[in-house]
């Protein structure tokens, strides 16, 4: 009797770690196949380009700005409040990193953390238009709706897609910021 006692209480306290890698597992497989999928529309220009990709995904200085109450007014009810707040959470809390796996994203070419601090060495194009930025994708709605924030040349783009029969479908855009080109 306790013997299995002591099994339940293991049992029972493992359920949650289980649950979040079942839960990051689901996660790491729709952010890859969103990315995929929309990759070749924004990042390259064509299905033979190599893009240079920050090795990792993160949040951190992504969605700076993004003016949720223009969406609201043209968008009025695409997301619910609830949604929009889910969203900026994901945006200003989640500050971790998401490394990529090689091969993760097609056609890309991850670069270290040494490789970039070499890059940020140089002159302006070499330290703002060698390398892609992408946040980690802010999924609601159980992973049908997606905002997704990039930077590439001082250029920052926040989007929001949605997915219908298994695609994802640019909704708007939701923030831009532009460098000092």
């Amino acid at each position: 009797m306790k013997k299995i006692q002591k099994i339940l209480i293991i049992v029972v306290l493992l359920m949650p770690f289980k649950l979040q890698a079942q839960e990051d597992s689901l996660y790491e497989r729709n952010a890859y196949d969103f990315i995929n999928q929309i990759r070749f529309k924004y990042f390259g220009y064509s299905r033979t380009d190599t893009i240079k990709l920050r090795n990792f995904l993160s949040n951190k200085l992504l969605f700076q700005g993004v003016p949720f109450v223009a969406f609201k007014k043209r968008f009025p009810n695409f997301l619910s409040e609830v949604e929009l707040h889910e969203l900026v959470a994901q945006f200003n809390d989640d500050s971790t990193r998401f490394d990529l796996r090689e091969n993760g994203i097609e056609k890309s070419k991850l670069l270290n953390d040494s490789a970039i601090e070499v890059l940020n060495k140089g002159n302006f194009t070499e330290k703002h238009c060698t390398y892609w930025k992408f946040s980690k994708p802010c999924f609601v709605r159980n992973y049908t709706i997606c905002a997704f924030s990039y930077e590439f040349c001082e250029y920052q783009r926040t989007i929001l897609y949605k997915k219908e029969q298994n695609k994802w479908i640019f909704v708007a855009e939701i923030g831009r910021i532009y460098g000092d080109l």
